[in-house]
């Protein structure tokens, strides 16, 4: 199933010296300037070109040239969008020397700069009383990247959990001088630990030695029904003796959803009438520093998800939606439960959300399940047609038990799911209708790597909307779980939503996909 890497590496005969040969050439400066192996469409391509200038050295030269600030100007930035007051993106590079921000002038129709960061900053400010449209693009002395994908900003936005039911998104970055009014101090300890806003971050410091909880939870009251909230876990409480600091969507004590950590363990808990549903995994700090709780309104389940970044996210947990998500506040917290601990240390959370959630109006994709053409059991295709998806290269669907999926498990949705196999030059597409300027929008899916083959280290893969680059995703094992693009905003109409294989690893890897969703946000 190994497919060749590109017509010109199987074909080109050496018949003058290797630093004169153009495939040879492209691929030393491809590991020279990014360390990696060209992708075959681009290795083919550039070595063709070169090939096609002949004894014509000024040809020659120029190609050479224009191949090397094609590799030095820095990748396009990602994931560009709001967060409270603050725009923000995805540094995709190693070798910008900033980044340049512009935004669209309805009056004029024209897109002007905005601001200048210097390298590996990712945000601005936005201060803009009205939304506007923003993009982003990263430079160095070879150039500009490509833009980002346009984000709208600015206009009403948070500062300290301003919102009232039905109005604007939500949250705190905690970067005022004190703990707002949004926020009610739970504070039981006679101890009197430490509560509050310190260096633009809200820190709980629990009492040495002292059983108990503190923190802070929500004034009001929010319907998180097809919503989510999230919060970065900047630093966690001791992992030692019985300290633990936790996040909590919370109805009453006998009724909540929770995040919280401790023992070196993360663990994600559904509390339902008094009886708790955990699961528990090892607790990587840096892996899980973002924490989410999503009620999909569509499936009416709830997902607990973390993420590295604030960008790719990973689904830990799903249950059934079991109480009324009407009238919930959220808790962040931390403590112990126990009187072990001389040294607890404190959690410190930064950025908390109440953001646009999902709805399912328009969930689910046409052919959301790879079920169409139908291939069967035990059979795969290559590049087969007849359905709504496009299929290029190495990519495919195939039914359970095939020479693909041998040995895993059923794909969740039908009895098919699409494959990957191999870097960008296969693609699995899909134009999708009916997008609105007003909402944002995610995208989920189920993936899982191929577990009967060659596929070492596992295949990873990208997530686009038109050019714009939503995600990059390497699926945990062979067993289906599902994962989630960050919210983005695009205009009205019709986009193509692409799978690319990245394939980073090289050589014969795959991963399978199924059951994709594009949902929209219920605005609040």
């Amino acid at each position: 199933m190994q497919q060749p890497e590109s017509q010109a590496q199987s074909t080109s005969v050496l018949t003058f010296p290797p630093d004169d040969d153009p495939v040879q050439f492209v691929r030393r400066q491809y590991l020279a300037v990014l360390g990696v192996e060209p992708d075959p469409p681009s290795h083919y391509d550039w070595a063709n070109r070169l090939l096609l200038c002949g004894t014509d050295q000024q040809c020659v030269a120029q190609g050479k040239t224009d191949l090397n600030t094609f590799l030095n100007t820095p990748a396009a930035p990602s994931a560009l969008g709001q967060r409270g007051k603050t725009l923000t993106w995805r540094d995709n590079s190693a070798n910008e020397d900033g980044f340049q921000a512009e935004i669209f002038d309805p009056d004029t129709s024209a897109w002007t700069p905005y601001a200048t960061t210097g390298p590996n900053v990712t945000k601005v400010g936005v201060n803009t009383k009205t939304a506007r449209r923003y993009r982003v693009r990263a430079f160095n002395a070879f150039g500009f990247s490509a833009y980002s994908n346009e984000a709208t900003a600015g206009g009403p936005t948070y500062a300290a959990l301003s919102m009232t039911t039905g109005g604007a998104v939500s949250g705190d970055d905690f970067n005022d001088a004190t703990l707002s009014s949004g926020w009610t101090l739970y504070r039981p300890q006679a101890a009197n630990p430490t509560v509050g806003v310190q260096s633009g971050q809200l820190q709980i410091a629990p009492a040495p030695n002292t059983a108990g909880y503190n923190g802070v939870y929500t004034t009001q009251t929010y319907d998180l029904t097809g919503r989510m909230t999230q919060v970065e876990v900047v630093q966690p409480v001791s992992q030692a003796g019985w300290c633990e600091n936790f996040f909590r969507v919370w109805l009453d004590a006998n009724n909540y959803y929770h995040i919280g950590v401790g023992g070196w363990s993360i663990s994600f808990v559904a509390r339902v009438g008094g009886v708790n549903d955990t699961t528990t995994i090892g607790y990587d700090p840096a892996a899980t520093r973002f924490w989410r709780i999503r009620h999909d309104q569509y499936r009416n389940t709830v997902n607990f998800e973390t993420s590295a970044d604030d960008v790719t996210w990973t689904v830990q947990k799903t249950v059934a939606s079991a109480f009324p998500l009407a009238s919930t506040r959220v808790f962040l917290m931390a403590g112990a439960w126990g009187t072990g601990n001389g040294n607890p240390g404190a959690a410190v959370y930064d950025n908390f959300e109440l953001v646009t959630g999902t709805t399912g109006a328009d969930s689910r994709l046409p052919n959301f399940g790879f079920e169409a053409p139908a291939v069967g059991y035990s059979a795969f295709q290559y590049n087969p047609t007849g359905g709504v998806w496009s299929f290029a290269g190495s990519s495919g669907v195939t039914g359970n038990g095939s020479g693909f999926t041998g040995g895993l498990a059923a794909a969740p949705e039908g009895a098919q799911a699409a494959f990957l196999q191999g870097g960008s030059y296969s693609t699995i597409s899909q134009a999708v209708s009916g997008f609105q300027a007003d909402k944002t929008y995610i995208v989920t899916f189920a993936a899982a790597q191929r577990s009967n083959c060659c596929n070492a280290g596992g295949q990873d893969f990208r997530v686009y909307l038109d050019g714009a680059l939503l995600g990059t995703f390497r699926p945990a094992g062979a067993g289906y779980a599902y994962y989630s693009t960050p919210t983005f905003t695009a205009t009205a109409g019709t986009h193509t939503l692409s799978f690319v294989g990245l394939n980073s690893l090289g050589g014969d890897h795959s991963a399978f996909i199924d059951n994709v969703r594009v949902t929209a946000s219920t605005g609040w």
